[in-house]
């Protein structure tokens, strides 16, 4: 009869974990949020009347390149779009760090914080 996982079933289990991402890093969204936060910046005309906002000024989706999602730079960039894109592909670098940090976690929770070492095995006796 078998009750539960062995040691072994339950470390596999623990290892077969995959790492989490803390923050989305892929290029694509970090554009898609640069241009959603331009779109909550207004411009008004001398009047005082609402123009527009900032995200029709820019449509960062055409500087991807699409099989792999990394940014296209031109030589006939604007230089505040090749600013702007510039910080978001040091920004996907940097996010990307910070989520690898959290790849070993789980096994460093279970040996440095819990300590859990492995039993030796004893043969059963009657």
């Amino acid at each position: 009869m078998k009750d539960g996982l062995s040691q072994e079933d339950r470390r596999k289990r623990i290892d077969s974990v995959e790492p989490f991402m803390v923050i989305d890093h892929q290029v694509k969204s970090l554009i898609r949020q640069a241009v959603t936060l331009a779109g909550c910046i207004h411009y008004y005309t001398l009047t005082g009347k609402k123009e527009g906002d900032f995200s029709r000024f820019f449509d960062l989706t055409e500087d991807l390149d699409h099989r792999d999602g990394t940014i296209k730079y031109d030589g006939e960039m604007e230089p505040a779009k090749v600013l702007l894109l510039t910080f978001l592909h040091q920004l996907h670098i940097r996010t990307g760090k910070f989520n690898n940090r959290w790849e070993n976690y789980i096994n460093w929770y279970m040996d440095q914080c819990l300590q859990i070492l492995p039993q030796p095995f004893y043969p059963d006796s009657t």
